[in-house]
């Protein structure tokens, strides 16, 4: 296309150096859409998905409780931890007064009187 002044070149809109898709690939793409259309307008079955809802709820309602017992263990064990940590800071102290009586005890020597 050539365009020089005063001069009025007519312009093809459409770009021709664009391949076409083939013409089956844009068939199956319209059959494809009418068959999603039409499965989208046949009624589903609801029965096998609402026991499956039910059957996914209750393994949730299982974890839960499964959760909440191992939170109470949990519970449990910490505040049996902190009675054995306790027990163990007062033997320990314990033991520092059983070491500390058990020290073989030495008489202080007697001081010899100054004599002048």
């Amino acid at each position: 296309m050539r365009i020089s002044s005063g001069q009025s070149t007519p312009v093809s809109i459409a770009d021709t150096s664009a391949p076409s898709p083939p013409l089956d690939s844009l068939q199956e793409a319209m059959r494809d859409l009418l068959e999603l259309e039409r499965l989208d307008r046949v009624p589903h079955d609801d029965g096998d998905l609402r026991s499956k809802l039910k059957l996914g709820e209750s393994v949730n309602a299982e974890v839960d409780l499964a959760l909440k017992e191992t939170q109470y263990k949990l519970e449990v064990l910490q505040a049996e931890y902190g009675k054995l940590a306790k027990a163990n800071g007062a033997l320990a102290q314990w033991n520092s007064y059983v070491q500390a009586a058990n020290r073989p005890w030495s008489l202080p020597t007697p001081c010899s009187p100054n004599v002048t």
